[in-house]
């Protein structure tokens, strides 16, 4: 019914223009003005109705795509309104390519849209076999961890399950991107760096199950994410995200409770005596992730990192924040940056003394005489 008003409401101002014009060429030859430009102002009516007609079929497929993620509509119909669509912008821009008076539309940002849906099916077998793998690498990963948990891990184990660890990382944020999100991959797998390296610098990993526990929430919090993608495509996630409160307030309460978890439990699992140094080392390593983050932030600035992971995950509508950028359109304060670099360097001005004395006391200890 939606689709129907709004496709109806498109149709009315194509016929206001189209009416327009036949009511101009009927006093055209009663206006006192020279030929040519009479002409533009022809041409300029049928630019408008011919404009009017394309958008309406990008409107058409926009609205049908996201009748489709609400499950009321069919692939089918949101697939033949893009087939149309495109079409149309063939025309359009074969008919005022290269015109100096009426140049063709730009429809870059529709076609960020239609670059999401043409990647759907292929999104969504990829999700659903990514998910398969994680399933079955937890699988056997759970089954090692208790067959052989009183074994230590090498260092040459721990770096392949790191390394393992970010290529499952950077798979999984491309995916959820739609195969788009170069810098939000970039920026996650930076992260999950920082936190494999110092993980292995301040925890000297006694035994398998803490390796499995260092890495799991990380692999559940992809899941999670995954298990939308794997349903009707990247998109899907954002919906629901916004449209349904009561998704959106488990998908948040999961969201804290993994990444919390995630730093807690590699606490707890590393240390069995020292648990204060664990904690700290912990906090040290995330304080260094928040500081390298907003650091990224600032150079690149706060406006064009957030429309840049806008452009690649559509969090919000492209047209929304064309005008004063999406930092004034959501009022975020421009200090933003600056206050995840301080919170970050407190932690680590708070937690790197303490991590340097207990790592010296552990190299003391594990001296052999």
């Amino acid at each position: 019914m939606e689709i129907v008003i709004v496709y109806n409401a498109h149709q009315n101002t194509i016929l206001l223009i189209r009416d327009f014009g036949t009511r101009f060429d009927k006093i055209s030859n009663k206006l006192f003005v020279a030929k040519e430009k009479k002409k533009l102002m022809r041409d300029s009516l049928t630019y408008m109705e011919n404009l009017a007609s394309t958008l309406s079929g990008y409107r058409n497929f926009f609205l049908r795509y996201f009748h489709w993620l609400n499950h009321k509509g069919s692939k089918k119909s949101w697939r033949q309104a893009l087939d149309g669509f495109m079409i149309e912008v063939a025309k359009h821009n074969a008919h005022y390519k290269g015109n100096h008076y009426f140049p063709a539309y730009n429809f870059t940002e529709a076609f960020r849209l239609i670059d999401y849906a043409h990647k759907t099916n292929l999104s969504i077998w990829c999700a659903r076999l990514w998910l398969v793998v994680s399933f079955v690498w937890l699988w056997f990963f759970f089954k090692s961890v208790k067959s052989v948990t009183s074994l230590p891990v090498t260092a040459r184990e721990y770096w392949f399950a790191g390394g393992l660890f970010l290529v499952y990382a950077a798979v999984s944020s491309l995916i959820f991107s739609g195969f788009r999100g170069v810098v939000f991959t970039a920026l996650l797998v930076i992260l999950a760096m920082i936190y494999v390296v110092f993980g292995f610098l301040f925890f000297k990993t006694k035994d398998r199950k803490a390796l499995f526990c260092q890495f799991l929430p990380g692999v559940l919090l992809s899941m999670l994410l995954l298990s939308f993608v794997a349903i009707k495509g990247p998109l899907y996630f954002w919906f629901n995200f916004w449209t349904c409160i009561p998704a959106r307030s488990v998908f948040i309460f999961l969201f804290i409770f993994i990444i919390v978890g995630s730093y807690i439990w590699l606490a707890q699992t590393q240390y069995s005596r020292n648990t204060g140094g664990a904690i700290f080392a912990t906090l040290f390593i995330a304080g260094l992730q928040l500081t390298v983050l907003g650091a990224i932030i600032l150079v690149s600035g706060l406006n064009e990192v957030i429309t840049q992971i806008n452009n690649e995950l559509v969090v919000l509508p492209y047209f929304l924040t064309l005008i004063h950028g999406i930092v004034t359109h959501l009022n975020i304060p421009s200090q933003l940056p600056w206050g995840i670099v301080g919170f970050g360097l407190i932690l680590l001005a708070f937690c790197g003394p303490r991590c340097a004395l207990n790592t010296s006391i552990q190299k003391l200890f594990s001296r052999k005489p």
